[in-house]
């Protein structure tokens, strides 16, 4: 039978075991100790709908906690946790598991979304016209290098915001426009309603020969988000006077292999623009033993995270500890090995079926999250979990992810969500 979970080489955790609350008897000898201090941690669950949550303290039994209208799940740890979530959608699911410690903070977060298949998003048409080349985004993507030319687009109803740019770098925004049912958009003239993209110049240091570069800035409003991309040190953004006090905009300098990926993620305000990128990864092994993906590695740099991922068309595993995680429990591998009440092995990624895994190591550098990722494929066309299925989760969670992942390198305990 399939498990999830981390496969930890200690036979068990630093932290005492806890099987339900502590009971002292009315006899119990005067000099028994104390119970271990529990400490409340909150966990922020983003995403589909959670099919399971369940944690233990240390290796002790599962238990699960119920949520309040946030999402937050609120769990009692002596120190050192696992949490597994599980999230199912259409017939696709993800299952996340978390391994950290009371001392890494009180307030951790989990991504969950399950893969969402095109056939299952409820879309109308929505056509319109552009005068110059140029790309938009309206609930959907289109894009020509000829001009002028027509699009047509499958938009979710409700409102959206329509960004457009053009082959010369002009950019309009239309926000909040509302789609009830299909139909047409006035035509797009950026030389007429388009105001000119700022260009940047980036610095980013430790990419080696033969890497291929790609910086990306993406611009999230209120109900929409657009991308640009370049492989040059000069990237286009948006003027400050088009956007608005709840636009949100991040920055992410990447170069990669065919199997190594390494980057820098910041939110960008205009002066994030130098970035040394981690050393490539090395030692990095991917094996199967009963039917699991299990990773093991070498020397690694200083990091705050590391996490194994395995991707398929129906179901993603992915697994994150921490290094005080790993500082309590001694762990030297990461695997999928753990299965609490109530899970599903349909959840569980079919190695037979067409999959890739990633081991990936984060680490904070101020106001950046810097990270470091290897392939087991040099055929997969999506590395990372920021690009799979990227247009298909809902901008405001998509957001969500990337404030609270760079809060939690930034050491911030609160950010706004």
């Amino acid at each position: 039978m399939r498990k999830l979970a981390f496969l930890a080489l200690a036979a068990c955790s630093s932290s005492p075991q806890h099987h339900g609350p502590v009971i002292l008897e009315p006899d119990a000898a005067i000099d028994s100790p104390p119970p271990a201090q529990l400490n409340a941690v909150a966990i922020d669950v983003f995403g589909s709908t959670t099919a399971l949550f369940a944690y233990r303290d240390g290796q002790g039994a599962w238990q699960t906690a119920t949520p309040d209208a946030q999402g937050t799940y609120v769990i009692y740890v002596t120190n050192d946790y696992q949490v597994v979530v599980a999230c199912s959608d259409a017939g696709t699911s993800d299952v996340e598991t978390l391994a950290a410690t009371f001392a890494d903070g009180a307030r951790q977060f989990v991504f969950c979304s399950a893969p969402v298949p095109s056939a299952a998003q409820q879309t109308v048409a929505i056509t319109g016209h552009m005068v110059q080349a140029g790309s938009v985004t309206f609930g959907d993507m289109a894009s020509s290098t000829t001009a002028p030319w027509d699009f047509s687009l499958n938009v979710t109803t409700g409102n959206h915001d329509l960004i457009a740019t053009s082959a010369s770098n002009q950019l309009v925004i239309r926000r909040d426009q509302p789609v009830t049912m299909a139909g047409s958009i006035a035509a797009i003239d950026t030389a007429q309603e388009g105001t000119p993209m700022v260009p940047v110049t980036l610095t980013v240091d430790g990419v080696g020969s033969g890497e291929t570069v790609r910086n990306e800035l993406d611009l999230y409003l209120t109900n929409d988000f657009a991308s640009w991309t370049t492989a040059s040190s000069t990237i286009e953004t948006p003027p400050a006077s088009l956007l608005q006090q709840n636009d949100f905009e991040f920055l992410f300098a990447d170069a990669s292999t065919t199997t190594q990926d390494h980057w820098a993620d910041t939110q960008f305000t205009g002066t994030e623009t130098s970035f040394t990128l981690l050393p490539f990864l090395d030692g990095v092994q991917f094996t199967v033993a009963n039917s699991t993906v299990v990773a093991t590695w070498g020397t690694v740099p200083a990091y705050d995270d590391l996490a194994l991922a395995v991707y398929s068309a129906a179901a993603n595993e992915r697994v994150r500890a921490t290094k005080g995680w790993f500082d309590a429990t001694h762990a030297a591998q990461l695997t999928f090995d753990l299965m609490p009440p109530g899970f599903d092995a349909s959840w569980a990624v079919d190695l037979h079926q067409a999959h890739f895994s990633v081991f990936e190591l984060t680490a904070s550098s101020g106001t950046t999250t810097l990270g470091t990722s290897v392939s087991d494929s040099a055929t997969v066309a999506l590395r990372s979990d920021r690009e799979r299925g990227h247009r298909s989760i809902p901008v405001a969670l998509r957001l969500a992810h990337r404030r609270m992942d760079g809060a939690r390198h930034r050491n911030d305990p609160e950010p706004r969500r």
